[in-house]
């Protein structure tokens, strides 16, 4: 279920943002940083840091289902076996990862998301108060004062 709430979250506050900050920037910087990812995320598992590695591959997905929306034309069997094969690569690592690390990656995961919500919650309660606040001093800025009565 948190699964399915982290990706709903990536969806829709994390890659948008990505797709912004990318508009214009050319297919193939973005491919060449997907590519780096992978690399590390190979070097990482070669080192038995499946979590690190796992992570790299999460930063990486992004990447490239991003060169496969937005640049079609680019590469496209590449960004599509790419696609595929970090899909497996994850699944692999998970399972040499065993289950209590796999549980670790869940806990951390469900700990990510909540508290990115926290933050946005944090930000959304200071602009409401903010903007209370520069309310009522407008509110109070015609009223006359009582001290000069």
């Amino acid at each position: 279920m948190s699964g399915i709430v982290a990706t709903a979250f990536l969806c829709l506050c994390v890659l948008p943002g990505i797709a912004k900050a990318q508009k214009g920037i050319d297919p193939s910087d973005i491919w060449y940083r997907a590519f780096i990812l992978v690399q590390s995320a190979k070097e990482m598992e070669a080192q038995g840091r499946f979590l690190e590695a796992i992570n790299k591959l999460d930063e990486a997905m992004p990447l490239y289902d991003h060169l496969a929306q937005q640049s079609p034309e680019f590469q496209p069997e590449i960004v599509r076996t790419r696609r595929n094969l970090i899909a497996e690569k994850r699944d692999q690592l998970k399972i040499a990862m065993g289950p209590r690390a796999q549980a670790d990656l869940h806990n951390y995961r469900v700990w990510f998301v909540c508290s990115a919500l926290g933050i946005l919650s944090v930000i959304l309660i200071a602009t409401m108060l903010f903007k209370r606040k520069q309310g009522g001093e407008q509110a109070d800025a015609g009223k006359p004062d009582p001290a000069s009565s």
